[in-house]
């Protein structure tokens, strides 16, 4: 689902910049093309992450999940072949940028369709644990960047100088580090084409079928396509007859019938099958639903209605004709499977600031998104500036034999970075049905880490004792993703209604990659004790890490108070159209089970 290719180019800039650096800018390049380089992929995540969100919910996620992928290869294969051409008449740095915006489109596209194509799919009962394995794609993928350049450096040792430096390499040597960054970035575009193919047989989410396309009929068969004999289903081996939100188990069809259908516990899918009754029923007796709230009149018919999580009355509506008894009808027959029009763009958007606005619900949307835009603010500088972060850790000044220098990047991201957040990802998913509480106990355990990790910055660099600054980097990387870096990524593919999902969840990733690109422009200008950034000798990223400790706190106030929680009392999770429902309705949820809770005492 969300490929691990996506984070390798994501990440790749760790790597390759320092050798940019040697075969464009002799070794040293300036701070704002370096700035804008890194800026090109994270503004181009924000614009997939929007775009892609809204697409998904208009078209569908099977007609967009694969063409981000294709952009991907696209603009990997682009930035690998980029160069100056001859008498440099290329800039090579508008094309760095144009590639590298370009990738994070497709990047940024693949955030929202992943995850809400996992949680639609996804059993209630291991929701959780499903998406909380498809982020954790993300610490693999910057696991395999690491490794990726460490074995391409060294295929490439005995073309590299012994005493080449970054700003007098050249012949060979140039030659050969301008290949090193051309073959990890190219590895970048081989994951995505096995991918492509995979993505091919992922049918459309039924989920958007019954509730967006309003065709349930489709819907019912795209379920048994894909779970085959395992859906829920009656066993009379006839044609599915509708897929039933889980909002009407009651049966609608008074008098009884034979079969009845099964109640889902852990699946919210059912596929009833066509029924035959006991006695004859007149048409009059078949209840059609009233249209729901943003539907046009044209869309008042029985099929509109039936759609996950809709809780709606019923009321009868007089039909012609009766069903004569042992006798079979079909979706034809009943006239069921005629399909309501799909909503106009202007309903949409209608529907959307209704349920944000006119519902209250933007303060779901409001807690996802700031509390993913306060991470990614320290999250994504400190992995994409991580050669400098690297270096200032191990207490040393930058190499200048341009081997040892390349090798040791990709050694201490390993230590640093890369092991510790495939540990706190894997215990993550262990942890899963706890994500909300992982998410803001998460907040508050990185706010104390970085002032720990800071503290010791300003006091230890220098000393015999900077392992423990390394030691607590590592272990913020863990609670990274043991915490509120993977947690925000599965809640925002949870609390929204289905027709608003994919939108939803690309506007809070989209908050966070904002959060991040402010992090970059800010401390590219930003000074400490009057030194910059990129100044080896100051201690500024012990300050910085203080000040980030400030943005983790102010993620778990908005956790606490406005971020959703998708479990109930007991931890176990909602169901999604529950969920969907919206705010009032949760808390009306919440009340009940409180009460029950309290009844259950009182016994």
């Amino acid at each position: 689902m969300y490929a691990a290719h996506v984070v390798v180019q994501l990440f790749a800039v760790n790597t390759m910049l320092p050798i940019l650096e040697i075969v464009y800018w002799n070794g040293s390049i300036p701070a704002h093309e370096e700035i804008s380089i890194n800026l090109a992929t994270l503004v181009g995540t924000v614009l997939g992450q929007v775009l892609v969100g809204i697409l998904a919910d208009r078209y569908g996620r099977k007609k967009l999940y694969g063409i981000e992928l294709i952009i991907i290869m696209l603009a990997t294969v682009g930035l690998a072949l980029c160069s100056k051409g001859a008498m440099n008449s290329v800039n090579i740095l508008a094309w760095l940028i144009s590639w590298r915006l370009l990738m994070g489109i497709g990047i940024g596209g693949d955030y929202p369709l992943s995850a809400v194509i996992c949680a639609e799919f996804a059993p209630r009962k291991h929701r959780a644990r499903m998406l909380a394995t498809v982020f954790f794609m993300q610490p693999v993928g910057a696991l395999m960047a690491n490794l990726v350049a460490i074995i391409t450096v060294a295929a490439f040792k005995s073309h590299i100088s012994e005493n080449a430096n970054p700003s007098d390499c050249m012949d060979q040597c140039l030659h050969a580090t301008d290949q090193i960054w051309r073959w990890i970035v190219g590895f970048g575009a081989i994951p995505p084409a096995f991918a492509v193919v995979l993505r091919l047989y992922i049918p459309e989410s039924p989920r958007y079928t019954l509730d967006v396309e309003k065709d349930p009929y489709t819907a019912g068969h795209d379920i048994k396509a894909y779970f085959g004999n395992r859906s829920r289903s009656t066993s009379t081996g006839q044609e599915p007859m509708i897929l039933q939100p889980i909002a009407q188990r009651e049966q609608l069809v008074p008098g009884g019938v034979e079969n009845p259908r099964e109640v889902a516990d852990d699946n919210e899918v059912i596929v009833t099958e066509t029924q035959q009754p006991k006695n004859d029923i007149p048409r009059e007796a078949l209840p059609e639903p009233r249209p729901p709230n943003g539907t046009s009149e044209r869309s008042s018919t029985l099929i509109s209605s039936l759609r996950f999580g809709e809780r709606q009355e019923l009321t009868p509506s007089p039909l012609p004709s009766t069903i004569q008894p042992g006798e079979v009808q079909h979706m034809d027959e009943l006239d069921i499977r005629r399909k309501v029009s799909k909503e106009t763009w202007c309903e949409y958007w209608q529907g959307l600031r209704k349920f944000l606005f006119t519902d209250g619900n933007w303060t779901d949307l409001a807690g996802t998104s700031i509390s993913w835009l306060v991470l990614d603010f320290s999250f994504y500088f400190l992995g994409v500036n991580s050669p400098k972060i690297i270096t200032r850790l191990w207490n040393s000044q930058l190499y200048t034999e341009i081997y040892p220098m390349l090798m040791e990047y990709g050694y201490r991201a390993l230590i640093a970075t890369s092991l510790g957040a495939v540990l706190g990802g894997a215990i993550f998913i262990w942890m899963a049905k706890f994500r909300w509480q992982l998410q803001l106990y998460g907040f508050w355990i990185l706010a104390g880490l970085f002032i720990a990790v800071g503290v010791c910055f300003i006091t230890l660099l220098g000393t015999k004792y900077f392992a423990a600054i390394i030691a607590l980097y590592a272990l913020c990387n863990l609670f990274f993703n043991l915490g509120p870096n993977t947690s925000t990524f599965i809640i925002a593919a949870e609390v929204f209604p289905t027709r608003y999902r994919c939108t939803c969840h690309g506007i809070s990733a989209a908050s966070g990659k904002l959060g991040s690109i402010i992090a970059q422009v800010f401390l590219a200008k930003a000074k400490f004790g009057g030194a910059d950034v990129n100044d080896p000798d100051s201690k500024w990223l012990g300050w910085v890490l203080l000040v980030f400790t400030l943005f983790m706190a102010f993620g778990a106030g908005i956790t606490k108070f406005w971020a959703p929680n998708p479990c109930d009392k007991h931890g176990e999770s909602r169901k999604l159209e529950d969920l969907g429902l919206g705010k009032q309705a949760r808390k009306q949820m919440e009340e009940r089970e409180r009460q029950e809770e309290e009844d259950s005492d009182t016994y």
